[in-house]
């Protein structure tokens, strides 16, 4: 007979085999490609080829990194994984932008409690669910993979009768009230410092932008720069993606007069510098590319 923890196990692992597979990774990778390039196969193609393997995998991942990264550490709050949590919430502090500093932090996050308490307290469940929906809805997924996953040995199903099962589910929804609250809590703290990218039109931004630098380029012929990101710069050609049409070009070495850095106007200009901060940043915003 087997039992539901091992197969709980058996499913945690293989999860956890399948996000570090190197098929997942080049997957999602193809995938970026394919959203950079408006869908189209030969130019997603020619980006790959032209960035290498390993420059196209750590360019397509690399990127989403500070603004997903509190997004994942809710995630791996959520199935308990409290090792991958702590690297995760430190990595967080490390490299995303945060909006706000330690003690505002601190002073929203204590209002935000004592409301909910105040809530709880008038059992206005309707009031807590409309304050904070992305939290509980969280402390509610902690929950259930308590309850229906991650359960203890000794909370393990087995065969047991109706009113067995019915005191082994109290048990498991009493054992998950803590990560539950957890959860909550992790959530509600990511909301106030970061600007995760629920908003459909801001993850649409992050996810399509090319992890190259766009640049003004001007060309003998043209009138007015072209805004667009150079791929490579081989045998006397220039091959550069544009930034509004996403489409290819190949234009002579010598027919291009400057090319000059600049800094696409999206929602994701003058972000601000991570929680812990070193010593020595500075922190210059490179000019607009003025479209």
């Amino acid at each position: 007979m087997t039992s539901s923890t091992g197969n709980t196990v058996k499913t945690s692992r293989a999860v956890k085999a399948l996000f570090l597979s190197p098929i997942v990774v080049l997957f999602a990778s193809a995938v970026r490609l394919l959203l950079i390039s408006n869908y189209d196969t030969s130019t997603a193609t020619l980006m790959a080829s032209s960035g290498g393997i390993i420059g196209t995998l750590l360019g397509t991942v690399v990127p989403l990194l500070p603004a997903f990264l509190p997004a994942l550490l809710v995630l791996v709050v959520i199935f308990r994984r409290w090792r991958l949590a702590i690297l995760t919430g430190l990595a967080v502090a490390l490299v995303s932008p945060a909006y706000e500093a330690p003690i505002t932090i601190y002073r929203q996050a204590r209002t935000e409690f004592l409301s909910v308490a105040q809530n709880i307290n008038e059992l206005d469940f309707l009031a807590v669910w409309e304050d904070n929906p992305w939290a509980i809805g969280c402390a509610l997924a902690a929950l259930l993979v308590m309850v229906f996953f991650d359960a203890p040995n000794w909370l393990d199903w087995g065969e047991s009768g109706l009113i067995e099962c019915v005191l082994i589910l109290i048990g498991r929804l009493l054992f998950g009230l803590g990560p539950a609250v957890i959860c909550g809590v992790c959530v509600l703290l990511v909301q106030i410092a970061y600007q995760v990218p629920f908003n459909t039109t801001l993850a649409s931004d992050i996810v399509r932008r090319p992890w190259l630098p766009a640049e003004k380029v001007s060309v003998q012929s043209g009138e007015t720069p072209i805004i667009a990101y150079t791929l490579s710069t081989a045998d006397g050609w220039h091959v550069l993606l544009t930034e509004r049409t996403r489409r290819i070009y190949f234009i002579k070495a010598s027919d291009i007069i400057a090319r000059e850095v600049c800094q696409v106007d999206t929602q994701q200009s003058d972000q601000p510098l991570p929680l812990i901060r070193f010593t020595g940043v500075i922190d210059d915003q490179t000019e607009s590319c003025g479209i």
